[in-house]
């Protein structure tokens, strides 16, 4: 079905949050009048004439405003439709408790709703959203990076972060012990720590440094938990005498030789590591994780998996050995890592 429409995504963009997930749409024909939805009709309106509605072709159309708002991870419901003195079909969107109307030509060839928009070009781009995002390099651990757990785990995690951001923070307190506790001491995820720090972040190189002259001692995870800790739970202020406090109050840690290694500053590892992060994963915030397995997923697999991400705004990746994975963003809780290892295993 090739036919034309009129799109308004600005106005649907900015309504569309907190949308709620669009219940199934079941048309019925009776004398003129169709249902999508208890309480829905269309019928034609005084004055106009449009004639009886074409079901198939108002829900065809829904079908794809509703697919591609909740590939945005922004699903809105189906409220009603009509037809107008206009002679068009007005459909009624009941979006975040407003009512937003999309208005459809007779013919059934436009949505006016803004801009126009070829039915076809919207195909496509519902279609290409089933597609993975296609990396240019095999996914790949730096030597640099630091890993915990199991390396014939199935599933790895990488997070890309910031030892200064709050929100990275976050996760660590909230959500990384039960990450822990449930798949990398059990053997089920690799857990890759990779250094990203943020240029406007004064203290995150300080602080990866301070980290890995820890690690040179066989006390990296010590360190790297004690400097979130810090921020997280005790909401200290960080700096370079947090950093060298931390330091001293560690157990089994020659103070001397990592304060040391800390006044050297060599930051050429990190600044590798954050242009290797940008080139290839396209990594812009912290935290940023990308999950993936060595399970090989079929076509119809990668759309199941695009499917369950949406909701969580993760992008569905592939490196040129078939490898698949999931970037998503943000302090997450378990349970939203309890969905991704949960379809990649």
């Amino acid at each position: 079905m090739k036919k034309a429409l009129l799109l308004v995504i600005p106005l649907l963009v900015l309504l569309l949050a907190g949308c709620t997930m669009p219940s199934q749409p079941n048309a019925n024909v009776s004398n003129g009048n169709a249902t999508l939805m208890a309480g829905g009709t269309c019928s034609a309106s005084e004055g106009a004439s449009l004639g009886s509605v074409d079901n198939a072709s108002v829900a065809h159309i829904t079908q794809l405003i509703e697919q591609l708002s909740s590939m945005q991870g922004q699903p809105l419901q189906l409220n009603s439709y009509t037809t107008e003195m206009v002679k068009m079909v007005k459909v009624a969107y009941n979006v975040n408790g407003q009512v937003v109307n999309v208005y459809v030509t007779p013919d059934y060839k436009k949505i006016v709703m803004g801009r126009e928009m070829d039915v076809g070009q919207l195909e496509q781009a519902i279609e290409q959203s089933m597609k993975p995002k296609d990396l240019s390099k095999a996914i790949t651990i730096p030597d640099a990076a630091h890993v915990e757990g199991e390396s014939s785990a199935p599933i790895t995690i990488i997070e890309f972060a910031d030892y200064q951001c709050p929100y990275c923070a976050i996760f660590h307190i909230q959500t990384y012990e039960s990450l822990k506790s449930k798949y990398i001491d059990t053997g089920k995820v690799r857990y890759v720590f990779w250094d990203f720090p943020l240029s406007f972040h004064q203290m995150a190189k300080p602080a990866s440094v301070a980290a890995n002259c820890a690690g040179e001692q066989n006390k990296y995870w010590e360190m790297h938990n004690a400097i979130y800790n810090a921020e997280g739970k005790d909401r200290k202020q960080l700096s370079n005498d947090l950093l060298k406090d931390l330091a001293k109050n560690m157990s089994g840690l020659n103070y001397n030789e990592w304060e040391t290694c800390f006044n050297a500053s060599n930051t050429t590892v990190l600044d590798q590591l954050a242009q290797e992060a940008q080139q290839q994963y396209a990594v812009s915030g912290t935290p940023t994780f990308l999950i993936y397995s060595n399970k090989k997923l079929s076509d119809d697999g990668i759309k199941a998996l695009i499917k369950k991400v949406a909701p969580y705004r993760g992008v569905v990746v592939k490196d040129p050995n078939g490898t698949v994975g999931v970037e998503v963003s943000g302090a997450l809780p378990i349970n939203v890592f309890d969905t991704i290892i949960a379809e990649l295993s």
